[in-house]
């Protein structure tokens, strides 16, 4: 489920406040990190059965230039997203369901609260 957010956020502005935050990760953290996201995801797991290691390290300086956005991600968890975060450098939230009746549910429940909330699914045989 996606609940887009306006107006939108400049990529440069958001990698200037994680610059001015401190918000970098040290190469070996991220080599670990992407080590074990690619042993889940070869392997055929769900997202869902590694949803802790789904990260954005963009999202604090997101939430940072447009603090508002956190309500969208507190809004997905409470309809039972198991994962929430912010795409790219945002300002989109999205969150992560196991079964699209469930999204819709989600988005029928945001939408009167953040507009219109969108959902997303895997194309068949992609």
């Amino acid at each position: 489920v996606l609940i887009p957010s306006r107006p939108g956020l400049a990529t440069a502005d958001v990698y200037a406040e994680a610059d001015r935050l401190g918000l970098g990760r040290e190469a070996a953290e991220l080599d670990a990190l992407g080590r074990r996201l690619r042993e889940a995801a070869t392997a055929g797991a769900s997202p869902f059965a590694y949803a802790e290691l789904l990260a954005n390290d963009l999202q604090h300086a997101a939430l940072s230039l447009r603090p508002e956005i956190a309500e969208a991600l507190d809004a997905l968890e409470e309809v039972g997203a198991a994962r929430a975060l912010v795409t790219g450098s945002g300002p989109t939230a999205f969150g992560l369901f196991g079964e699209y009746e469930a999204a819709e549910r989600a988005a029928d429940a945001l939408s009167p609260r953040f507009g219109e909330a969108l959902v997303a699914a895997p194309v068949e045989g992609r």
